[in-house]
């Protein structure tokens, strides 16, 4: 869901799930009698990604009636909730783990400067 609950406020709330079967991931490893690390694709189960994103901007150039209104200076943050797990796998105990890179939660926010059809600069953090 999103919207503009006002000129220069924006908003978005989503919700979502995925699900990955045969999971695909890089193992590293060494050959007896060879230094050199390989690296080998290994199906490690199956996993269920769920959870939030809540996102909000606002362009603070819209407190101004008299600014251009092509020009706009936006600042944004965004939050995301993240509950991933295997639910199935070959791999002993690997059940109910937490899959690699998949962290619990992201929390972002920044600035924009842009001018509409030119030019769009962010530093977020």
């Amino acid at each position: 869901m999103h919207g503009w609950p006002s000129v220069g406020l924006y908003y978005d709330v989503s919700v979502f799930q995925v699900n990955v079967h045969d999971r695909i991931e890089a193992q590293q490893y060494t050959d007896q009698g060879d230094s050199q690390i390989k690296t080998l694709d290994v199906n490690t189960g199956n996993t269920r990604s769920r959870g939030v994103e809540v996102e909000g901007s606002y362009d603070v150039l819209r407190w101004w009636p008299d600014s251009p209104s092509a020009q706009h200076v936006d600042i944004f943050a965004n939050a995301t909730y993240l509950d991933a797990r295997f639910t199935s796998s070959s791999v002993l105990n690997q059940a109910g783990k937490t899959p690699a890179y998949a962290p619990d939660y992201v929390v972002k926010a920044g600035v924009t400067l842009r001018q509409d059809r030119r030019y769009k600069l962010s530093l977020g953090g």
